[in-house]
């Protein structure tokens, strides 16, 4: 398989094996009853990382010998014959080692809507709850609990058996932890003469840079619970922004209105995002008619839009669907420059942003689009597809944005990857990496399930580079690497699992017939699907030994571009016809040692005016020296144990990548 992902100039070593994509480590979790609901099923609906590595999942499930990886949980949701649903809050180490567990939820049914960490190391989750009412006889309802921190009153009824509906009838909630799990405060902002009546709605949630979050809400009027500016006069669309000390620092409308709040809320798809360059909000979603949309005063009218609004909420610009106008936006997500990514399923004929999705087959097929902070399309790719096919999450990158969904037989248009199942076998969990610049595919890869089985990919996040998160729900069993996962009880369960693309080792040798300006060239990497040539003299050649000879003598520049099994890497160096040897200093000769080590790093064989970079392996820069010598020394004796990333450049800006491990 042919894979495109990075350029690195002459050399780039991170010794890790094998050398092929894999699922790295994967879990499993979820309660055993069935629940009543056939759209209610045990799921993870959202993930999140923090800079430590640790990762984050927000699930949904029932409440019977509730499990996460082999950990019992209690749960807090009925079963029988009345099923309802609770809200898990999980964490893990990036070796996918079990942290810890919080279990949202009481006898009714309960929905999370939003997970996400800011810089600050604060958990944020954000949904909608539904507090029982007291019992008169029978056995008592269980409250709703956020695990064992805060257990909410249930609310009192009166002699007839009637809820007092000034009290405890909040809905929207807000609750912050630690990484570390603990909690530390929730807020539940609805006026105390709220009723059970969905009049007020919660819809996503995002965190800017100073920490603050940014929760878009349906409120209608009324005094609300926190201290300043708590009046609402004209019930709407507005954006909360609480502190990481949880008190509300402003109340924003949005020049956005809807209509039948009750059914959009509960089953309409709307994604939100903030750029945090400058403060602008951004709203995609699907209008599946069953509402009124209006986005400036003007309704939309058609199946897919794209918003941006002001810091103000004033709606600075909009993008429509047309044409054949069938398809849905059920992902977002922005890049560190503002860009704007979403996902969904588009049908052929349809338009967005002035690009028309075309596909050989009628089918709903996954897509993925690109478009600056102004709005403007720059590229999309869409699936081909043999049956109905969705995307449900994307994840953003340094330089690749990802998709997650599922799909039966699926791949994409000029490249050969594939997910291919069996007639009538079901779907597949897919995870699709796509060039950030172009929107080419780097590779796809599927989960696997026996025949008559099932798994779908709803939620996706990135790690270091080249690693993913991708989690869901499946029936039956699932194949990931070296782990086999088994459903837990009659419906589905969720899973997660880490993907990672392991970077090769890749490098040339070159030797020469002086007199006729032939050269002999040799890859002598790491096992590669295949390797072409770029000779310098516009000469292409794939092998991965080849001799070629020079009109005249000179000096080339050659590059080997080797595919491998997820990636691939360019080794280039300049030559001199007629000679046998590369001309510039190689930094495959540069040794490192001890590694790993406690204190000093030793390197010897530098290029003269060389230098050096150590990141961690989020990409954080920890410290950058310049060598004049071909000995030097580096002191990690200050840093936490674990494996960083070095990186060496010589005076002619090649560039090579070493794993460094301190103890």
């Amino acid at each position: 398989m042919l894979k495109k992902l990075l350029i690195l100039t002459l050399f780039f070593s991170l010794f890790s094996t094998p050398l092929f994509a894999q699922w790295q480590w994967s879990i499993r979790g979820g309660a055993v009853n069935t629940m009543l609901r056939t759209t209610d099923y045990n799921n993870i609906t959202d993930i999140e990382t923090d800079a430590s590595g640790n990762v984050y999942i927000l699930a949904k499930t029932g409440g019977v010998g509730l499990k996460v990886a082999n950990q019992s949980l209690t749960a807090y949701s009925s079963y029988g014959t009345y099923n309802s649903i609770d809200i898990v809050l999980s964490s893990f180490k990036a070796d996918g080692t079990y942290r810890w567990s919080k279990v949202i939820g009481g006898h009714l049914y309960d929905f999370a809507y939003g997970l996400k960490l800011d810089r600050q190391g604060h958990v944020y989750v954000m949904g909608r709850i539904d507090n029982p009412g007291e019992t008169m006889v029978g056995v008592p309802y269980t409250p709703v609990h956020f695990d064992t921190d805060t257990i909410l009153p249930k609310i009192p009824i009166d002699s007839l058996g009637i809820d007092y509906l000034d009290s405890l009838q909040q809905s929207m909630f807000l609750v912050q932890y630690e990484t570390t799990g603990t909690f530390n405060w929730l807020r539940m902002p609805e006026p105390d003469t709220t009723t059970k009546n969905f009049g007020n709605f919660p819809f996503r949630i995002d965190v800017d840079n100073s920490g603050n979050v940014n929760w878009w809400c349906y409120l209608k009027a009324g005094e609300f619970r926190w201290a300043n500016n708590n009046i609402i006069t004209l019930e709407g669309m507005y954006v909360l922004k609480y502190n990481p000390q949880g008190q509300v620092l402003s109340c924003t409308p949005l020049d956005m209105s809807i209509g039948g709040l009750q059914f959009w809320g509960l089953y309409g798809s709307a994604e939100f995002k903030i750029d945090r360059t400058n403060g602008n909000y951004y709203i995609a979603g699907t209008n599946d008619g069953s509402t009124t949309i209006s986005l400036g005063g003007v309704p939309v009218n058609s199946r897919m839009f794209l918003a941006a609004f002001s810091p103000t909420g004033q709606l600075l610009w909009k993008e429509e669907s047309g044409g054949g106008d069938k398809g849905a936006i059920n992902a977002l997500s922005l890049d560190n420059a503002g860009n704007i990514y979403t996902s969904g399923f588009a049908q052929n004929s349809t338009t967005f942003g002035g690009y028309t999705f075309v596909s050989p087959t009628p089918h709903a097929s996954p897509f993925v689009s690109m478009f600056d902070p102004g709005g403007n399309h720059l590229w999309s790719n869409m699936a081909v597809v043999e049956a109905v096919s969705d995307s449900y999450s994307v994840a953003v990158s340094d330089t690749e944005v990802a998709i997650a969904g599922y799909g039966s037989t699926l791949y994409w248009p000029n490249n050969p990857d594939s997910v291919n199942t069996e007639p009538n076998q079901g779907y597949d969990a897919f995870l699709a990496r796509f060039n950030k610049s172009n929107g080419e595919l780097i590779t796809m890869e599927r989960t696997e399930t026996p025949f008559g089985g099932a798994s779908y990919g709803n939620a996706i996040a990135a790690g270091p580079q080249n690693t993913y998160y991708l989690g869901g729900n499946f029936s039956m069993s699932m194949f990931l690497g070296q782990d086999t996962l088994y459903k837990v009880g009659s419906q589905r369960s969720f899973f997660l699992t880490k993907y990672e693309c392991d970077v090769p080792e890749a490098s040339i040798s070159v030797s020469g017939i002086n007199a006729t300006n032939t050269i002999n060239l040799t890859y002598t990497g790491d096992p590669a699907d295949s390797v072409k040539w770029y000779l310098g003299d516009g000469t292409q050649v794939w092998g991965d030994s080849i001799q070629h000879s020079y009109a005249a003598k000179g000096k080339y520049r050659v590059c080997a571009m080797t595919y491998f099994e997820c990636t691939e890497v360019t080794v280039c160096d300049s030559l001199v016809a007629g000679e046998i040897s590369l001309e510039e200093q190689s930094l495959a000769e540069v040794a490192i040692y001890p590694n790993p080590t406690n204190s000093l790093l030793y390197l010897e064989n530098l290029p003269k005016h060389s230098s050096v970079k150590l990141y961690n392996l989020n990409g954080k820069l920890l410290l950058q020296k310049q060598f004049k010598d071909m000995k030097a020394s580096l002191d990690l004796s200050q840093l936490s144990k674990g494996v960083y990333l070095l990186e060496l450049q010589n005076g002619a800006g090649e560039r090579a990548f070493r794993k460094v491990m301190k103890e």
